[in-house]
């Protein structure tokens, strides 16, 4: 900044005035260029709310198909225990551990029907 005196509205300003001012405080063309490339780097990096919605989207997508795996894994999990279950009762039936009665309300149980 120059050490002349800052004009008031009521004084007269002289054109070195206005230049000393312009040549402190103007942009160049190059400069201009430079901001105006920042600029566009910025925009082709930023997400925009488009993005954003394909992404939730691709997301959601994601979860819901593991979340389909993992139930197709307890299923197979629960069928299996379920086999054994069954084979474990007819043994016991079998070697009259359990009447056919009681051997029937264990196999009419839901799996899983205790569990909290």
């Amino acid at each position: 900044m120059s050490d002349q005196p800052q004009p008031t509205p009521s004084t007269n300003v002289t054109t070195d005035q206005i230049m000393d001012f312009l040549v402190e405080n103007m942009a160049t063309k190059a400069e201009l260029n430079e901001l105006s490339e920042e600029v566009k780097d910025i925009r082709a990096t930023m997400v925009t709310k488009d993005d954003l919605g394909k992404h939730r989207s691709e997301m959601i997508d994601f979860i819901d198909k593991r979340l389909l795996d993992l139930k197709t894994d307890l299923v197979v999990i629960v069928k299996g225990e379920d086999q054994k279950l069954t084979a474990l009762i007819e043994l016991m039936k079998k070697k009259e551990l359990l009447t056919p009665h009681e051997a029937q309300g264990i196999l009419q149980m839901n799996p899983l029907s205790h569990a909290v």
